[in-house]
């Protein structure tokens, strides 16, 4: 299955830390943006649209991930990756990523103006142990 979605957001756009304050103890939290949250709609949207949405793919899986930037500026892509498999999860494309068991991730060719992340997932046969 094959799924063209928007470029991920950093995990640093999409998760803050504040501290909470409730009489004299200060509680730590973390919470999700609103840039984290409009990703995620995005992709739920995309997903619909692209007829995948609430596939609900059980067992093991190997996902693959292209990503395309709109410029060639330096960028992390290991640092995008949580807000994209989170969102597949909440679009339902699977039940949770625990169960990717293979992944890998590529710099694609420059895509203006605001990149595009190209994502393949595969279910994994179960092996049999001689």
């Amino acid at each position: 299955m094959r799924i063209i979605l928007p470029l991920p957001p950093t995990v640093n756009h999409v998760w803050k830390h504040r501290v909470i304050r409730k009489g004299r103890k200060h509680i730590p939290s973390v919470y999700m943006t609103d840039e984290g949250k409009n990703y995620r709609t995005l992709v739920k949207a995309a997903c619909m649209e692209q007829g995948i949405h609430n596939r609900k793919l059980t067992g093991k899986l190997r996902v693959s991930v292209r990503l395309h930037f709109p410029t060639n500026r330096r960028s992390d892509i290991d640092n995008r990756m949580k807000a994209l498999l989170d969102s597949l999860t909440h679009a339902g494309v699977w039940l949770d990523d625990s169960q990717i068991d293979q992944l890998a991730i590529v710099r694609g060719d420059k895509i203006p103006p605001d990149g595009v992340a190209m994502v393949e997932i595969q279910t994994l046969s179960q092996e049999v142990n001689s």
